[in-house]
């Protein structure tokens, strides 16, 4: 049976969502493997796995992907990018308003949206660490960042998770700051080339 080009791209999807989610545990049981801080088999427990394998991890590697494909580390343009996340979450809000919504079509309500956006403070703050030439976060950014996608607690607990994993680093007790150890943006770089590798070959056989 030959599948349509519209079902060989969804096939493509799957498969490359399914190696993503074991790339990641794989790196997680080598982390743990490597630290000693397991067993000499080391495993994950279902909420482990459950986590690691959720959305919001795929969400957050996408965040950093995108920061690293587009030059974020570049101060100039971090302050323009996070100018505009503010911008964008301030016309949501105004239409709201002058709609007199209580939430969003996805449910959010105003003041989950409003929470996301970053004070000039926060947005120094990030792009004096980009003027070291690192991008790093401090933990309540990156939920801010993300507000439309998770609850602020989801982000923390997920960071807590791909921290303990070696794929986030974590610095600091009271004002946590995040630094990727680059390997979920290798990942996620590797999950959209399968897709895209798929594609093209589809399109060449059209």
């Amino acid at each position: 049976m030959t599948l349509s080009r519209e079902l060989t791209v969804l096939r493509a999807i799957r498969l490359a969502r399914a190696t993503l989610m074991r790339r990641l545990v794989e790196h997680a049981m080598a982390h743990l493997a490597e630290t000693g801080k397991e067993s000499a088999a080391p495993s994950l427990s279902p909420e482990e796995l459950r986590q690691l394998k959720s959305e919001g991890v795929v969400q957050i590697a996408e965040i950093f992907f995108l920061f690293e494909e587009t030059g974020m580390s570049d101060p100039a343009l971090l302050r323009s990018r996070l100018e505009m996340h503010n911008e964008a979450l301030g016309a949501k809000l105004a239409q709201m308003r002058e709609d007199n919504l209580a939430h969003t079509p996805e449910g959010l309500s105003r003041d989950r949206l409003a929470s996301g956006i970053l004070d000039d403070g926060k947005i120094q703050m990030l792009v004096d660490e980009a003027e070291w030439g690192e991008l790093r976060f401090d933990q309540s950014s990156l939920s801010s960042l993300l507000i439309e996608l998770m609850a602020p607690e989801s982000c923390r607990t997920l960071v807590i998770l791909l921290a303990k994993f070696g794929f986030l680093k974590r610095i600091g007790t009271n004002n946590v700051r995040i630094r990727s150890l680059g390997k979920l943006e290798q990942l996620y770089r590797e999950h959209l080339a399968q897709i895209a590798d798929a594609i093209g070959h589809v399109e060449q056989a059209a």
